[in-house]
Formats: structure tokens, C-alpha cells, sequence
């Protein structure tokens, strides 16, 4: 069998400009590469992956993607009724839906908790969504015609998701030192 390598990264590389330069989305060239790669490979290619992917390229692709614009006025619009409302929804709305729905569903038995999963793990999971940002600011930019209020809700956006991403840290690293009984069963 033919190794998988570096001559296969630079012919895909070399796909995808041509591709971009052509004015088909660049996206198409990184479907037809990973068509290429053998399946037998493909295990060891996301372990080698799994953190540069992660933890610098989808976080670079979706700022550079959100063009999101710091305006003077951060600190006032961060104070506005559309940006508290937005915060509020992602950060509260949230986490207080996705336990709510968890719980009837559990009631309902509609689904089951595995005997590791407790109440507590599910509200930190609802903590956890409120980081999902890239809907909500598509949302946003959808919902307003405005560039002035698509630029205070896409920064909502990322303060809610900052504050998300830190009340999550804390709410698990929390709960590692507490163990709980599951309350939900």
C-alpha cells in the first residue's frame, strides 16, 4: 500500500487554492481531500489532530468567520437591554431549558440517566452550552438589518460566551470536589 503523507498535504493544499481561486468555496476542496485520505489512516490522523483542531483552528475559524467588531462603545452597549437580553438567554435560558427538558424527559421516561450522570452534571451542562456561539451570533445577524445592532449582539454574544466558558470550568471543577447523589432518578 501507498504510504498517506506529506506529498498528499501539499497536493490538497494546492487543491484548495485552486479551488478558492476558482470562486467555488474552499470548503469543497476539503471534502474532496478527505475523500482521499485512506480509511485505515484516518484514526491516527484525528489523534495527531484532535487538539491543533480543537483548540486553535475551529476557535480561528469561528472568530475569523463572526467578524466580530469591538466598537468604542463596548462597555456601554454591554450595558444595553438588547445585549443584557442576549447574555440572559445564553447564559440563563440556557442551562435552565436544557435541565428542564432533561428532567421531564427523565420524568416522562422518555430517557434514562446513566447511574454516573447526576443533576448536577446536567445544569453544568447547560452552563456549557451557553459557549455555543456560532448559531446564535448567525442568529443575530439574521434577526437585525442594523451593522450597530449586529455588532452589540455579536458582542453579547462572546461575553456570554466567555462567562459561559468560566462558569462552566468552575461549576465542574465544583463538582469534582463534591460528590453528589443523583437527584433526578
Amino acid at each position: 500500500k501507498k504510504p498517506f503523507g506529506w506529498w498528499n498535504i501539499i497536493l490538497g493544499l494546492l487543491l484548495w487554492v485552486l479551488v478558492f481561486n476558482s470562486g467555488i468555496h474552499a470548503t469543497i476542496a476539503g471534502v474532496l481531500f478527505a475523500f482521499t485520505i485512506p480509511v485505515n489512516k484516518l484514526v491516527s490522523w484525528e489523534n495527531k489532530l484532535h487538539n491543533s483542531v480543537n483548540f486553535i483552528i475551529i476557535p480561528l475559524f469561528v472568530l475569523a468567520n463572526t467578524a466580530i467588531v469591538i466598537p468604542e462603545s463596548f462597555i456601554h452597549d454591554m450595558r444595553s437591554s438588547l445585549s443584557l437580553g442576549i447574555m440572559a438567554g445564553l447564559l440563563i435560558g440556557k442551562p435552565v431549558g436544557i435541565f428542564l427538558f432533561c428532567w421531564i424527559a427523565i420524568k416522562l421516561k422518555w430517557g434514562v440517566l446513566s447511574a454516573e450522570i447526576t443533576g448536577k452534571h446536567l445544569v453544568g451542562l447547560g452552563i456549557l452550552a451557553s459557549i455555543g456561539f456560532t448559531m446564535s451570533i448567525f442568529i443575530s445577524l439574521l434577526a437585525f438589518e442594523q451593522t450597530d445592532y449586529q455588532n452589540t449582539s455579536k458582542s453579547a454574544v462572546m461575553m456570554a460566551s466567555i462567562i459561559g466558558i468560566i462558569l462552566s470550568y468552575l461549576w465542574f471543577k465544583w463538582m469534582i470536589q463534591i460528590k453528589a447523589p443523583n437527584t433526578l432518578k
